[in-house]
């Protein structure tokens, strides 16, 4: 069963995490404890967006694997392992690349992966941000 917030619209994720930035900032002027801010702010949006990356990835794999078979099984095939699991270092040039299979499900798949290494990278900028503010400020 997928979970509420890994169906929202992609608009939503960016409201999400603004939503979390702007409790840190009312949470650090109320006076709460700057430790305790930083890591309730910093786990759960991490592990989200970590996990919301590994979603779309393995939603593009999945399409590829029974649309695409054979680009499935490049990003797959491995010497050692055979076709178990996938490696996301193969996958993302694929992502960035001007490829898209003359299909567009698969472009729309593609961009949503950028979208969320976007996002992930945003939040993985923030982290720190947050922890000099709430440290420093």
């Amino acid at each position: 069963m997928r979970g509420v917030m890994s169906n929202l619209p992609y608009y939503m994720y960016w409201l999400v995490l603004l939503l979390a930035l702007a409790c840190v900032a009312v949470a650090i002027q109320a006076g709460y404890g700057s430790e305790m801010i930083f890591w309730i702010y910093a786990v759960p949006i991490w592990i989200w967006a970590m996990y919301l990356n590994f979603r779309k990835g393995r939603e593009l794999m999945a399409y590829l694997k029974q649309h695409h078979k054979e680009k499935w099984e490049h990003f797959t095939n491995h010497t050692k392992f055979g076709t178990e699991g996938g490696s996301s270092f193969k996958l993302l040039p694929f992502v960035y690349s001007g490829d898209y299979l003359n299909d567009p499900m698969v472009s729309q798949l593609k961009e949503d992966c950028k979208d969320m290494v976007l996002f992930v990278m945003v939040v993985f900028v923030s982290i720190p941000l947050v922890l000099f503010y709430v440290f420093l400020l």
